[in-house]
């Protein structure tokens, strides 16, 4: 059996490393520090959030975890579902 040769997947991991690195730079110096919770996503998911809020000029707010923000978006989704008294 012949083995895959290791280095495609390494370059390939050089150069996502090096679109995030970048992307972390380009982010920081228009909009501010990385929001924490960018850690908690995969290489792929950061990287396309932070081109998007790039494009866009959206600064995330940095302090929020993505725990914090899902427990918000769900107490704003209860207070939509109930009717006014």
């Amino acid at each position: 059996m012949k083995s895959k040769p290791t280095q495609p997947a390494s370059l390939q991991a050089r150069r996502l490393r090096q679109r995030v690195s970048a992307a972390i730079g380009d982010y920081e110096s228009h909009l501010g520090p990385i929001p924490l919770w960018f850690a908690e996503l995969d290489s792929d998911a950061a990287l396309r959030l932070m081109s998007a809020c790039l494009r866009i000029g959206l600064r995330l707010p940095p302090e929020e975890t993505l725990q914090a923000d899902m427990m918000e978006r769900a107490q704003a989704a209860r207070g939509i579902r109930r009717p006014s008294a």
